[in-house]
């Protein structure tokens, strides 16, 4: 062996020591730059080419499905023309199969649009009659009731002469005939939100809202607080789950969803301030906290926490107008995984803020609206379905 390839066995024998005592990302890339040995930096996971540090955060586990098999790898992108909507708020009705979106903008501009709701298999857009509010709001946080068939939105934006202004509303929204009907609940204890999470507890019986924020208002740190609204009361009062200092910093944009391995709720990504907020947190009893293995990992950009049952874990996308695909593990050694991207070359002409939903009964992810990647300002009008391969 000559003295060069002497170096380079060494080097990487460094490498993988290292890999294997911290498993981070950012000792991956480290340990890159002060090798300076010629490695792949790069795999191709979906016809792109994809950073080696970034297929999987733990390089230590081995991550499987339940069953042991592969992970689910996304397929190529379809896509259907339909209604656009700029800041949507939708949620995906399991039960009837449709996707029933609820605000936003037709144009990106000061004008909110009607309801319609989305048949999942047909494409079939139908557009509803609003009643009870004179108008739904743009980017609000929704979860879907499943026991109860409603959606519940908390704050949002609305338009205010040119600008959007956060609001206070929470609301029920109910399909019934050809009506969104809309009934106001208990306002959001903290005031004016937008971009808060919100998921709900299934052992509880509650929905929980953590997060958000105001710019209007003076900075505060009451968005700290983590808060539930019983869902079977008549009617119902806000309780504080957590208080400000068991909490995460406050932040825009994070993700919430149910574990049910682990039968806690599981928070991720968001923004706090300008800054990244790259960790993941499980709610304990009435405190957070960050979960370890994933510490400084989690992409940015987040969209959506969704629970997938044969992956054993939650599949969220990240990313502006190519997204790629990420599985995160809480249970037992905690990791994430990169499945693949979605990009223009596999169909995925690009959006920005897009809904996004996993349709468990033909195994796929969904997604619909958002901005229009290819041009600018625009509202982006196809609903998009995924196959997942396993």
């Amino acid at each position: 062996m000559d003295v060069r390839a002497l170096i380079r066995a060494l080097a990487c024998a460094s490498l993988m020591a290292h890999l294997l005592a911290c498993g981070s990302r950012t000792g991956l890339e480290a340990v890159l730059l002060d090798a300076d040995v010629p490695f792949d930096a790069s795999a191709d996971a979906f016809g792109d080419r994809v950073a080696v540090d970034r297929l999987l955060v733990r390089p230590d586990i081995v991550l499987r499905s339940c069953d042991g098999g592969a992970l689910p790898i996304p397929g190529p992108v379809s896509s259907e023309r339909t209604t656009g909507r700029w800041g949507v708020t939708a949620v995906f009705d399991p039960a009837t199969r449709r996707i029933l979106s609820l605000g936003g903008s037709p144009s990106g501009g000061t004008r909110a649009a009607p309801p319609f709701v989305l048949d999942v298999d047909t494409g079939r857009v139908t557009v509803f009659r609003l009643t009870g509010v004179s108008m739904l709001p743009i980017g609000a946080a929704a979860v879907w009731d499943e026991r109860r068939s409603r959606a519940l939105l908390v704050g949002g934006r609305y338009p205010d002469g040119g600008f959007f202004s956060p609001g206070r509303a929470v609301l029920d929204v109910r399909v019934q005939g050809d009506a969104a009907v809309v009934t106001p609940l208990a306002d959001h204890p903290v005031g004016a939100v937008s971009g808060a999470a919100i998921a709900i507890d299934p052992e509880r019986d509650v929905r929980v809202v953590t997060g958000g924020g105001n710019e209007s208002a003076p900075p505060t740190t009451a968005y700290r607080a983590t808060w539930s609204l019983p869902l079977g009361a008549a009617s119902p009062r806000w309780d504080r789950r957590t208080p400000e200092q068991d909490s995460p910093p406050a932040g825009i944009g994070r993700q919430m969803g149910w574990d049910p391995e682990i039968r806690r709720l599981v928070l991720a990504g968001g923004w706090v301030g300008a800054m990244r907020d790259r960790r993941a947190w499980v709610l304990e009893g009435s405190r957070w906290r960050d979960v370890p293995g994933v510490l400084d990992a989690v992409p940015a950009n987040v969209t959506g926490l969704l629970w997938d049952g044969r992956a054993c874990g939650f599949v969220m996308t990240s990313g502006r107008c190519s997204a790629e695909v990420w599985l995160l593990r809480v249970r037992e050694l905690p990791a994430m995984a990169l499945l693949g991207r979605l990009t223009r070359a596999s169909g995925f002409p690009g959006s920005d803020g897009s809904a996004l939903f996993l349709d468990g009964a033909r195994d796929r992810l969904l997604l619909l609206g958002g901005e229009d990647c290819q041009n600018s300002g625009g509202t982006y009008t196809a609903f998009e379905h995924v196959p997942l391969r396993r």
